[in-house]
This record gives structure tokens, sequence and C-alpha cells, in this order.
């Protein structure tokens, strides 16, 4: 839904990211270690999320609620950062 809003309300930004590339794909795999406790590979990078104690997990990693929140600040600093602005 917001795919498709975003695709008639915002104009493309692509020709102001020529260096962005497509995502190399996000999956994730048990890592049998507790409950929860996920690998997550995604390209040449892998990443482990887990959940608290409280609710089940080993806390022995971000819990991804922190990866989401993580995520949200990245998106927003990073092109206030460099000046990324939509051309019309």
């Amino acid at each position: 839904m917001i795919a498709a809003w975003a695709s008639r309300s915002l104009l493309p930004i692509i020709a102001d990211l020529p260096q962005v590339e497509a995502a190399k794909g996000v999956s994730d795999v048990e890592t049998r270690k507790g409950l929860l406790q996920l690998e997550i590979p995604s390209g040449d990078h892998r990443m482990i999320a887990d959940e608290p104690i409280s609710v089940g997990g080993l806390d022995s990693r971000r819990s991804p609620y922190e990866f989401v929140s993580a995520g949200l600040a990245a998106c927003t600093a990073m092109p206030a950062r460099q000046g990324t602005r939509v051309r019309a």
C-alpha cells in the first residue's frame, strides 16, 4: 500500500543516487541457539538477532526492534548528510 502511494505521490530519486545498488536479498536462518535467535545474511554481511530473556530469547544480540530503529535512523541521517533531494 505504501509503495503504491509513493509511486503516485513522490518523484523518483534514482537520478540523484546513481551509486545506490539493489539490495542483495535478506533472509533469516535459525541458529539453533535458543528459541528465537536468528542469523540474518544479506549479501556479504551477516547479523544475529535475538530477543531479551523476558520474552524467551537469550539476549545475546540486538532485538529485531533495534534493527528496525537502526535502519530508520540510518535512512533518516544518511540522506540528510549527503544533501539528497528529490528533483522536480
